[in-house]
């Protein structure tokens, strides 16, 4: 599992997979980590994902390694906590790595 703090929220989310080998997105909080307070299933490929967090923008960026794509959601305080927004694709290069660059420089 990878994971990543979701800023000010106080929340943790957590990219794996299942048993059945699906991958999902699991939002936990930090205060009570006996069970995740929401689950996402994305869907069953063998790449490795990614997240990444925006806090001003409150999005999240979930790559995963050997995907041609990157997928957006936007992270609310309130249940389901996660909205799909949109995907990048590629037509014909995967990802081999994915990183975020400050947004000044």
């Amino acid at each position: 599992f990878n994971l990543t703090w979701l800023g000010d929220s106080g929340r943790i989310v957590t990219v794996g997979f299942t048993r059945q080998s699906k991958r999902e997105i699991k939002f936990w909080d930090s205060r009570s980590l006996d069970t995740p307070v929401h689950v996402h299933e994305l869907d069953q490929a063998a790449g490795v994902l990614m997240p990444f967090y925006d806090p001003d923008t409150k999005l999240l960026f979930i790559a995963g390694k050997g995907d041609g794509n990157i997928r957006y959601f936007e992270v609310q305080d309130d249940a389901p906590y996660v909205y799909p927004l949109s995907e990048y694709r590629t037509s014909s290069t995967s990802a081999k790595g994915v990183a975020m660059c400050p947004k000044r420089s």
